[in-house]
């Protein structure tokens, strides 16, 4: 997998860093932080740190290295878990279409993944939010993850 994924930079507990080399250079940043609910469980975010510094979450860069920037997203997962193994991680694209390429990896992905996480994805059937194991038959709206003990 090594091949397949960009080197990171631990900038913080919760911060990490790597490049995305494709039609432009960018600088990717991953961010964990805490959700109110459950202090085990953290919220992750990747985003475009931009030019001045700040770091846009809301960004689509379309720069032809979606599969390479999830694997590396999922590194610092696993570097992040190992340091907080009781963390539940969640996950969503901010667009559908994100969804439908985090559904399309995980899928695709899921018998690597699932020797490291536990995943679990939400459903919405009939107006109702569903956690459930994932299954690659069903599309889901947003993930968890968390580390095989």
């Amino acid at each position: 997998m090594d091949d397949e994924v960009y080197n990171i930079s631990q900038v913080s507990k919760y911060i990490f860093e790597f490049p995305s080399i494709g039609k432009k250079h960018l600088l990717k940043q991953v961010v964990f932080s805490k959700m109110n609910y459950n202090h085990n469980d953290y919220n992750l975010s990747l985003g475009t740190v931009l030019e001045n510094g700040t770091v846009n979450f809301l960004d689509s860069s379309n720069n032809g290295d979606v599969v390479k920037i999830f694997m590396t997203v999922i590194k610092c997962v696993r570097t992040f878990a190992s340091t907080f193994p009781d963390s539940v991680i969640f996950f969503k694209g901010n667009t559908e279409q994100k969804n439908r390429v985090y559904n399309e990896i995980l899928r695709r992905h899921y018998d690597e993944f699932s020797v490291d996480f536990n995943i679990f994805g939400v459903s919405n059937i009939d107006g109702k939010s569903t956690v459930s194991k994932f299954n690659r038959k069903v599309d889901y709206s947003s993930f968890y993850l968390s580390l095989k003990s």
